[in-house]
């Protein structure tokens, strides 16, 4: 290794170790929605009241930390490396600027803005399908099955990728479900429509777990970690592998859409009641629907990220419609914009697991439609 790479490499080791401790997501979602919501809901203020979970480090001295770091010249991982380091050091001022406005600030520069075309395109959509009907008297597929379940599908990716190192938990303090670090985190109170298990699975694990640890095999920790901005592809390619294993239902992507518009309204000024009854007046969300989709837009002073979604899905679509590569975004957690440029530098090192998705019926004719041109819109045409 040229002493260049041996520095591109340590530097690497430094972000990802800040990276790691950091857990950006968990502190910025509040610990008590559940509660937060109940009263919120029975009152007549504004504020709902969210609580956060203590930062266990001082953000602003592991970003003096990162700071002092040497500079990296030059291009390739060095590029990479470079980008990673600036968006960490972005997210440890953030969790220093909890619940201000220098977070929002912050979140808009990471995220980027509804832009016009991305709202035409939620409106549409919000236009297209109707608000979702009252829960059905079928009972739900609880946390406790979820997770039964979940463990099956990380064995079955354990006999691709014996290495693979991913952690279950059901939790009181979790919302749904996410992945950190490779780890898939179940809230305590989560149940999920029997026809969208399987869906969520593909998403969770076949996609952030999965190239989580198919990112542990490459070069650096960074492809491990994410890519600066890798967030936005991640959420598309989960909200693909639902589409493409049969899976996303109109209301799925009715949601996204409504993602969309909190954080419009989030962005445009609008307080967490405003936002609220738009989402309840406008757009039909039940009560606790509308709490928790204001909830993910006005979090710990205003997180943009919900744009990804939709965004993403529309760009990937593109991207593929344009015959460009698939195999590689598995390889790690890259992004749109430097996908070619990983695929450059990794080479004839093809060290990655496909999804097990993708070996599913239909699967294979659902992607050579999307290959062929499709839109958003289009996915509701099933």
């Amino acid at each position: 290794m040229t002493v260049a790479a041996g520095l591109v490499a340590e530097v690497d080791r430094a972000v990802s170790d800040v990276d790691r401790r950091m857990a950006f997501l968990l502190h910025v979602t509040p610990v008590n929605v559940a509660e937060a919501c109940e009263a919120f809901t029975g009152a007549s203020g504004d504020d709902p009241g969210f609580e956060y979970r203590p930062l266990p480090f001082d953000p602003r001295a592991e970003a003096a930390a990162l700071a002092a770091l040497p500079g990296l010249e030059g291009d390739g991982w060095a590029t990479l490396v470079r980008a990673k380091r600036r968006e960490v050091v972005i997210r440890l001022e953030m969790l220093a600027r909890r619940g201000t406005p220098r977070f929002r600030e912050l979140a808009d520069l990471l995220y980027g803005g509804a832009t016009k075309e991305l709202a035409a395109l939620a409106h549409q959509l919000l236009e297209a399908i109707p608000p979702a009907a009252p829960p059905r008297p079928v009972p739900g597929v609880a946390a406790a099955e979820i997770a039964r379940r979940a463990t099956a599908e990380v064995a079955a990716y354990r006999e691709l990728l014996p290495e693979l190192d991913c952690r279950l938990e059901v939790r009181p303090d979790v919302t749904g479900m996410i992945v950190e670090q490779g780890n898939l985190l179940i809230g305590r109170d989560t149940v999920v429509p029997p026809e969208r298990v399987a869906a969520l699975l593909h998403h969770e694990i076949g996609t952030h777990v999965l190239t989580h640890a198919n990112g542990a095999r490459q070069p650096l920790r960074v492809m491990r970690d994410g890519l600066a901005g890798y967030e936005e592809l991640q959420e598309a390619l989960g909200v693909l592998a639902e589409h493409l294993s049969g899976g996303l239902s109109p209301p799925r992507l009715r949601r996204l859409a409504e993602r969309v518009a909190a954080v419009a309204s989030m962005q445009a000024g609008a307080s967490f009641r405003e936002t609220y009854d738009l989402l309840g007046r406008r757009w039909e969300l039940a009560p606790g629907a509308a709490f928790r989709v204001a909830m993910r837009a006005h979090r710990a002073g205003g997180l943009a990220k919900d744009l990804v979604y939709l965004r993403g899905l529309a760009a990937l679509l593109a991207h593929l419609g344009a015959g460009r590569s698939f195999d590689v975004l598995f390889a790690g957690k890259v992004t749109l914009h430097d996908a070619a440029a990983v695929e450059r530098l990794l080479g004839d090192r093809q060290c990655w697991v496909a999804p097990r998705y993708l070996d599913e019926p239909g699967v294979a004719e659902r992607l050579d439609r999307i290959r062929a041109g499709m839109t958003v819109p289009d996915l509701l045409e099933r």
